[in-house]
């Protein structure tokens, strides 16, 4: 989108000056016409919602994915248009055509569907756990000590918190939201949870003169101490998240809030971040409708026999015949038994790639995560000589408008083959790549466990059923928790890296996130399998692999001639167990 300016604005220096420029009004194609009818005037005002932007940029043909939006915010303006218009949108339409024009014509022409609420569950002495929760369950029972279904948060406070208010907001908190008064027993053999009234809690007080947020050895103390208070929970035992204050060097305080995977997932902590901030001001919440126990009570009505057979046929469909196995090259021999043993290697691409690859997700109408996940894709084909691979990936199962604001693990993993055949061009594998990953979209609501179970997957005890690489595009704002309305100033928390990469579920998982002006990765593997050497490596192969498709985007490169500095096509290799040089 170009503005016709006068004269460009130039610093001190003779540069230009990016801030002085001014910022387009609108992104979109065609001239800007404001929303006319009911209906576009409706959707336009969900678009501003869930985009976060004034109303007034939106025309009828703006692009949703060039105002800010991606899969998750696609999926919110999905649900709020089932409520609000009382249409399912499809998402495949809606990525196909992502403008208000197009949004307001399909809704036009639809059958309208009824929304209708989820009703609260009666109560009872316990409640069925989720698919995903009870896959979970099970995992963590393998391994009891396994701290890789944690999902930790840590960030800096001034001096001067109040730390009775902080904790009474942490316990209005627990009483909000049932999740955080969950335990997990068996009943029958089954896994069940059991919601309680009273739970008990308290802040933990680390004080330790070292720990701090400089350099060198406070760091490295701080990393510690951190790391340390990151330990199992026993999930007959409630509540299945801690919460410790370390007194820094300085006076400064570090909050750090340790919680298992299986009561929330990463909505919920930014509900949860969210709400604390909320409740720390003395501000109060609106009551919430229904809760977790509500939703798993819902959706095990919901995928009762016969409710989902096309979906179930979908996945079926995707999966006729003998499973694919990705054999990386590994440099040892892989355990009888799954480890989760792990750590991670982090990595940015430069700001012109970034740009290339935004440029090229908006020209093919594709979104980064399908644009990023392509070239996933032939990384491990790079890696595999296999030309059909499976990749997970977990998307959010908020399927609907009334658990925006609940916390609760809602997640489904989806298994998605494609296939990178040499002779396909990158953008004929892209379009591809586009076309499997929404359909798989469409129907993310039949569980993985289900899937797996159907399919008569022969499980071995050293790998993860169907799949052992993943991939996530992380879209969650948790850079700044801003402070100003607490304080008044201009203050705020700072997040906290915690270096918790002592664990892996999988040989390899990817995992990107979009700064400002650059991609941002981190390369988690199994330790058990490979040396921090070889993946260094294999990110020094994605880097060549995402310059390739730069450097070669306009000009049709076919997939074969996308070369790494190591050949696995046309180097042998009889023994993966091999370090290969490296």
């Amino acid at each position: 989108y170009f503005i016709e300016i006068d004269v460009i604005p130039l610093t001190r220096n003779g540069k230009v000056d990016g801030s002085a420029l001014p910022s387009p009004v609108v992104k979109g194609r065609g001239d800007y016409i404001l929303p006319r009818g009911s209906i576009e005037k409706k959707v336009a005002a969900i678009w501003a919602e869930v985009l976060g932007v004034n109303r007034e940029i939106i025309g009828i043909d703006s692009n949703f994915f060039e105002l800010g939006g991606h899969s998750l915010k696609a999926t919110v303006v999905v649900l709020k248009i089932h409520r609000e218009l009382e249409v399912k949108l499809p998402l495949e339409e809606f990525f196909n055509k992502p403008f208000i024009r197009e949004i307001a014509r399909y809704i036009e022409r639809a059958l309208g569907e009824k929304f209708e609420h989820i009703e609260g569950a009666e109560k009872k002495a316990y409640y069925p756990l989720s698919p995903g929760q009870k896959r979970l369950y099970i995992q963590q029972q393998k391994v009891k000590d396994n701290i890789s279904y944690h999902i930790p948060f840590a960030s800096t406070w001034e001096p001067d918190m109040d730390v009775k208010r902080f904790e009474a907001a942490i316990k209005r908190l627990i009483e909000r939201h049932e999740s955080l008064c969950t335990s997990f027993r068996l009943v029958d053999g089954e896994p069940v949870q059991v919601i309680h009234d009273v739970v008990p809690f308290a802040i933990e007080h680390i004080e330790k003169k070292s720990a701090g947020t400089g350099s060198g050895e406070e760091e490295e103390n701080l990393e510690e101490l951190l790391n340390d208070f990151i330990r199992p929970f026993d999930l007959s035992r409630a509540p299945l998240f801690r919460v410790g204050i370390i007194a820094a060097k300085g006076g400064e305080k570090i909050l750090i809030i340790d919680i298992h995977h299986i009561i929330t997932d990463g909505t919920s902590q930014e509900i949860l971040k969210q709400e604390l901030k909320e409740l720390y001001r003395g501000e109060e919440l609106p009551p919430l409708r229904i809760q977790y126990k509500d939703f798993t009570e819902w959706q095990n009505m919901w995928l009762a026999p016969g409710r989902i057979e096309k979906q179930e046929k979908f996945w079926l469909d995707e999966f006729p015949g003998e499973i694919p196995l990705l054999n990386l090259p590994l440099n040892f021999p892989r355990p009888s038994r799954l480890y989760f043993e792990g750590s991670s290697l982090g990595f940015l691409l430069d700001k012109r790639e970034t740009e290339i690859l935004r440029e090229m997700a908006l020209s093919e109408g594709v979104t980064m995560f399908m644009a990023l996940l392509s070239i996933y894709y032939l990384f491990l084909s790079k890696l595999s000589r296999n030309e059909d691979i499976i990749v997970g990936t977990a998307v959010s199962s908020r399927r609907h408008e009334d658990l925006q604001k609940v916390i609760g693990f809602f997640v489904n993993t989806l298994a998605l083959r494609n296939f990178p055949r040499g002779e396909n061009t990158f953008k004929e594998f892209l379009h591809e790549v586009k076309e499997r990953t929404l359909k798989a979209f469409e129907n993310q609501d039949y569980p993985l466990e289900t899937l797996v179970d159907k399919l008569a997957v022969n499980r071995v005890p050293n790998r993860n059923p169907l799949f052992d690489v993943m991939f996530a595009l992380q879209n969650f704002n948790a850079e700044l928790l801003d402070t100003a309305a607490v304080e008044g100033g201009d203050r705020y928390i700072r997040t906290v890296p915690i270096k918790h990469a002592r664990t892996s579920k999988f040989d390899l998982l990817l995992i990107a996130a979009e700064g400002k002006h650059q991609l941002i990765f981190t390369l988690e593997y199994n330790m058990k399998l490979f040396l921090g050497k070889t993946v260094e490596r294999f990110v020094k192969y994605f880097k060549e692999i995402v310059t390739s498709v730069c450097d070669n985007i306009h000009r049709g490169i076919r997939l074969k001639d996308i070369k790494i500095s190591h050949d696995f096509y046309n180097k042998k290799i009889d023994n993966p167990q091999i370090d290969f040089g490296f």
